[in-house]
């Protein structure tokens, strides 16, 4: 966790051992997490949410149990 304070320009810096230990390249998703913010690398973080087949099913049948 790095705490970070915004320059005059209102952007935060990352350090690049983060950047490099992060994956962050060019595009990046910014996650609201309860007290934090998490920077992810957009491919990442749309790989991360990606949805399967198992977790399809899973969500259509508790939608029929009215979960």
């Amino acid at each position: 966790m790095q705490e970070a304070e915004p320059v005059k320009q209102g952007r935060v810096l990352i350090l690049e051992n983060l950047r490099e230990y992060a994956g962050l390249a060019k595009d990046v998703v910014v996650i609201g997490a309860l007290v934090r913010a998490e920077i992810w690398d957009k491919k990442r973080w749309e790989d991360y949410c990606a949805i399967s087949d198992e977790d399809q099913s899973l969500a259509a049948a508790l939608d029929e149990l009215g979960f």
